[in-house]
């Protein structure tokens, strides 16, 4: 190790070999982020800006820019002074240098002073400090670090190479606070590699004795993507030091490929860090504020006085007096800056810190958004329900588990002339004169009847109340904007004052106008839940077939059993060819690409074997795994290819609860445990009566132990018997037998349901292999 003076670093030229050439790959990508940060509007996070509304950070701590340079040439100290200036680095930890006793002016970085340095030509590790920070001393260096303090933290610059071992004390144990960043070359799932090493478990257990917490999110991208398997892995790590178990407040974020370097720059902040939302200028509803016991009696008294007019006029005027009630009883407005999670106090001590700095003042900000935050969370999580409400939900997946990687779209985008071209289709399809015929006739007679039948009975005010109880409020309100929580919350006379003026449309066959204006996005979107049931409806008389009909939605399947596989492809063969002529008669038209067909049996000689239907002259796609309701099937009906794509699910899961145990404010077990059942238990045991006894749940079974080692926060050494017990969740495979037995249950309770001869009478047992 060698350590020089700190204002004489920049005397030393560099080396003749080493020249900026204006061909160079490298200088073109300096010249690139230079420009980029001259002109900030053209930046990602610009562009972001644009299309969403802005968000802004206050941030106050220190700023490490953390990198395996793989060589520290002159090009690349270019890149990464401008990736400094960038983002306001304050400390620069580099590995792999690649740097000799002999060169030590290639470690010259502007606006940068090196602080210690380990030369080495195959390895080197390198330490800066920014120039106008002045309380910057290095403490020593050991043989896999070098330990620097900077304003009472501590900061290690770690680099093990991947041949070396860790030895038996790993790495130094500092005071609080301490940040171990750099390229540690080890291998352990909680960092995202498949399998554990003996420098992983090591690693593991190090820091777990020390209370060290690992600043990980699985959703960003690895720090390191293998050029030969074409891959991402995390061998670059940072640690921080925790306080009664809760972590320095520390954020990370991976940054761009790095040119010349298979590894990423890893840009980690640490201290005060509060998101500031730029809210759009548009005046909203702040329902959480609503007074909605005056804004009823308001309604009240306005609605009386709305005279018997058209049904134009009388709807305006409903409109009017919701929004008179609505300004005298509820907030309206904007906050053009907006702090998450930041309440009264928080604020205050906002501003006592902006105006001292005093480190005790942001401590305590600190504490007051961590509970306000833990608070915000668990009423979050607490209302989660995926089978109420799954909105909710998978919004909350989404904001978690993909803010660094968004969704790539897997479909092209729907264009409006295509939505036309395809209703225009419909509509144009072949009819069959005798059946159209038949139909008009049986049209003419209904409408006969229905002129001579008396008018339909009036609406009545417990049916409306009855509706509204299960109106979602948070929904977009229509061109008259009306909102849905003005609609649960009508008083007495609102409500008889609604059942009259609906029993009146019904009777005068009048509607009024707003309700006829829509707005139509030509973009694929699921369907209502009116849909599904306006096609059993209309599909309710479908043709008899050999074969069972097993229908979901509009999901239909075909399902039969035969000795031999002639057998199978003649009797669905003919049952197709039925529903094909149904739905030509009835103008519908089968999707040929979504269709497919499978085949489950025990024959491995013919696992192969391959089912031939047609479906209008075409053979059907055969589908060796088919996904039904959402549950994979395969061959043998074992459900190993279900149970890994679950397990692998549960593992995404469990990336997020590990981002959550990670904060400040997610990282307490009623919190943990609380997330846990409502996104990790609810995927593992989606569908679980139909699998639980599966010789292939142990995968399952593994991702669930790791869940209650996240909400414990025990170490591997802790005995499986015990993760239940201290994480208060009854074990999986009793969870499992509990949820068959209740779902038998209701079938016993309900005869009437198909399912309930399949259970309760099963065919005779052919498989007694199975």
């Amino acid at each position: 190790m060698d350590q020089r003076s700190r204002r004489a670093l920049r005397q030393y030229p560099g080396p003749p070999g080493e020249t900026n050439d204006p061909t160079s790959r490298l200088n073109s990508e300096r010249r690139r982020l230079r420009a980029k940060s001259r002109n900030p509007s053209h930046s990602p996070q610009a562009e972001s800006r644009n299309n969403k509304q802005p968000q802004e950070h206050l941030a106050v701590g220190l700023r490490i820019l953390q990198l395996n340079a793989e060589g520290l040439s002159a090009a690349k100290r270019s890149l990464i002074e401008v990736l400094a200036s960038q983002h306001s680095i304050d400390v620069i930890c580099l590995q792999e240098t690649h740097i000799g006793t002999e060169e030590a002016g290639r470690y010259t970085i502007d606006g940068f002073d090196l602080l210690c340095y380990t030369p080495h030509t195959k390895h080197g590790r390198a330490t800066y400090v920014c120039t106008n920070i002045a309380e910057a001393n290095h403490l020593t260096t050991t043989n896999f670090s070098e330990i620097i303090s900077i304003g009472g933290f501590h900061i290690v610059n770690v680099y093990k190479s991947p041949s070396a071992k860790w030895d038996q004390q790993v790495l130094p144990t500092l005071p609080h606070p301490a940040i171990y960043v750099g390229d540690f070359n080890s291998h352990h799932p909680d960092w995202g590699y498949p399998a554990t090493d003996n420098d992983g478990e090591a690693l593991s257990d190090w820091a777990s004795r020390n209370d060290l917490a690992l600043i990980h999110d699985p959703k960003q991208r690895g720090t390191f993507h293998s050029a030969r398997w074409n891959k991402d892995y995390c061998p670059d790590l940072c640690w921080v030091s925790s306080v009664n178990g809760t972590p320095y407040p520390t954020q990370i974020l991976i940054l761009d490929d790095f040119p010349h370097s298979q590894h990423r720059p890893s840009l980690i902040h640490i201290g005060l860090h509060l998101p500031i939302i730029n809210s759009p200028r548009k005046m909203r509803w702040n329902f959480r504020k609503a007074n909605w016991m005056k804004y009823s009696e308001a309604l009240d008294r306005s609605i009386v006085t709305i005279p018997l007019i058209t049904v134009d006029e009388a709807y305006n005027r409903f409109c009017g007096a919701i929004y008179k009630a609505a300004h005298t009883a509820i907030p309206r407005g904007y906050q053009p800056l907006y702090v998450p999670c930041l309440d009264g106090e928080g604020a205050a001590l906002l501003q006592a810190y902006e105006t001292s700095g005093d480190p005790e003042i942001a401590d305590h900000l600190i504490e007051s958004l961590t509970t306000a935050r833990r608070k915000k969370w668990e009423e979050t999580v607490a209302e989660l329900n995926f089978t109420h409400s799954s909105r909710k939900c998978w919004s909350l997946i989404r904001r978690l588990g993909a803010a660094q990687k968004p969704p790539t779209q897997s479909r092209p985008s729907v264009t409006p002339n295509q939505v036309s071209t395809h209703l225009l289709t419909i509509a144009k399809a072949g009819q069959d004169k005798l059946i159209r015929r038949a139909i008009m006739s049986e049209l003419k007679i209904q409408r006969k009847q229905l002129r001579e039948e008396s008018n339909p009975e009036p609406f009545e005010v417990a049916e409306l109340e009855k509706v509204l109880q299960g109106l979602k409020c948070g929904k977009a309100a229509g061109y008259d904007n009306i909102s849905p929580e003005f609609m649960k919350h009508l008083g007495p006379r609102a409500l008889t004052w609604l059942t009259h003026f609906y029993t009146r449309i019904i009777h005068t066959n009048s509607i009024p106008k707003k309700w006829r204006t829509a707005k139509v996005i030509a973009v694929p979107k699921p369907g209502s839940v009116l849909a599904p049931t306006l096609f059993n409806l209309y599909t309710n008389d479908l043709p008899h077939t050999k074969s069972r009909k097993f229908i979901y939605a509009d999901d239909i399947c075909l399902a039969t059993q035969a000795p031999d596989f002639e057998s199978l492809e003649q009797v669905l063969t003919e049952d197709i060819e039925k529903v094909v002529q149904y739905c030509k008669t009835w103008r519908l038209k089968p999707s040929q690409a979504k269709t497919v067909s499978s085949v489950f049996h025990l024959q491995n000689a013919k696992a192969a074997k391959e089912l031939n239907i047609l479906l209008s002259g075409l053979k059907l796609k055969h589908a060796p795994n088919p996904t039904y309701l959402g549950v994979t099937l395969d061959r043998t009906l074992s459900f190993k290819e279900h149970l890994k794509g679950t397990a692998a699910k549960v593992k995404s899961r469990n990336n997020l609860l590990c981002k959550l145990a990670g904060s400040k404010w997610g990282a307490a077990a009623p919190t943990l445990h609380t997330s846990a059942l409502a996104l990790a238990y609810s995927a593992a045991e989606y569908c679980a009566p139909v699998w639980s006894r599966s010789p292939h749940t142990h995968h399952v079974d593994t991702q669930l132990n790791t869940t209650m080692r996240i909400i414990t926060g025990t170490i591997r050494s802790t005995p499986l018997p015990w993760l239940p017990v201290l994480s208060n969740i009854t074990p999986p495979h009793i969870r499992r037998v509990a949820l068959t037995e209740r779902m038998l249950q209701k079938v016993r309770d309900s005869p009437h349901l198909p399912i309930h001869a399949n259970i309760f009478k099963p065919p005779t047992a052919r498989l007694p292999s199975r």
